[in-house]
């Protein structure tokens, strides 16, 4: 009888064990186990974005007829030579609430004077955190940035640093854009503002893609893991994917797509645009001055060992 109640009793520990261990998988957040592989690839440097392409009148048949590539890029974006400068400073993890995500991540730039504004009529920081009180894990960068233009950069008035911000978990993207639509919902709703004319977009995951593509938003890595999880989370219906490259459709004049690849440090590498023919009519590439740099010493040093070998060959011939 001894030996029974003590293997029921053991018996009865194992269970109890199993069960605990159970519960703590199924109540434990799954995403966290999703979140363990996003980091950030970011080095400290520059890059130049270039417009090496641009047909404008493929862009006015295709596009728009009043708009401009200085639209979306800003500077002179329409100017085949044209450069951007982005130095990336520094970098850090940070925990951010909805009000900075709203303010740096979500509001396209042409709404940003908006956003200001209505903070004198009650929708403040105070307001967005008694509404919205999560927190979400980031990265935030610190850099220096040129707009396009075809003056170099030799005018260091034109520089501006700011501050830019990646989710470190894209899973994210889905509830905080959820929530930014309820914020806009409320405010395109107050009289008072609609008074003044002040409204804030509505955006679907594509609109919001779109956006996040034209700020040059840079995102973690692997790469093609986040990229599939951004555009799956945000429901885009007019986006697929690539290796590193978003494959996005569009819709102007014309049928027409655009492209836009990843470098491995997690930056936009390259964005062009495409007819529905296939053919490119407007295209950015970009290089680190740094790299460029070094393959240039490697090639000098490279050259130079030839030289020497060449010469070293050559005299030990000659005196045979």
């Amino acid at each position: 009888m001894v030996i029974k109640k003590t293997n029921k009793k053991y018996t009865i520990n194992f269970f109890l064990m199993l069960g605990i261990i159970l519960f703590n998988l199924i109540t434990s957040p799954m995403e966290l186990h999703a979140y363990e592989n996003y980091n950030l690839a970011l080095e400290k440097g520059t890059q130049i974005m270039e417009i090496s392409y641009y047909d404008e009148q493929a862009w006015n048949a295709t596009v728009n007829v009043t708009s401009s590539p200085n639209d979306w890029f800003g500077g002179e974006a329409d100017r085949v030579g044209a450069k951007s400068k982005i130095t990336v400073l520094e970098w850090w993890q940070d925990d951010i609430n909805n009000a900075g995500l709203f303010r740096y991540l979500m509001i396209p730039k042409d709404y940003l004077p908006t956003y200001i504004a209505i903070r004198d009529y009650g929708y403040n920081h105070a307001y967005i955190t008694s509404k919205f009180s999560n927190y979400y894990f980031d990265w935030q960068t610190s850099f220096v940035f040129r707009s396009f233009t075809l003056n170099g950069f030799s005018n260091f008035s034109d520089f501006t640093e700011q501050n830019s911000i990646i989710l470190r978990y894209p899973e994210n993207f889905s509830k905080i854009l959820d929530e930014y639509n309820e914020f806009a919902f409320i405010v395109n709703n107050d009289t008072t503002l609609q008074s003044l004319n002040y409204s804030l977009p509505i955006l679907s995951g594509d609109d919001f893609l779109w956006h996040f593509i034209l700020e040059r938003f840079s995102i973690g890595t692997p790469i093609i893991d986040y990229l599939t999880t951004l555009i799956g989370t945000l429901e885009c219906n007019n986006v697929s994917i690539q290796g590193n490259t978003l494959i996005i459709k569009r819709n102007g004049i014309k049928n027409y797509s655009a492209e836009a690849t990843y470098n491995d440090q997690g930056n936009l590498e390259t964005f062009l645009l495409k007819n529905s023919e296939g053919y490119i009519f407007y295209k950015i590439t970009s290089y680190y001055p740094k790299i460029t740099a070094l393959i240039i010493v490697g090639i000098c040093g490279l050259s130079i060992l030839l030289l020497i070998t060449f010469f070293l060959f050559y005299k030990k011939k000659y005196r045979k």
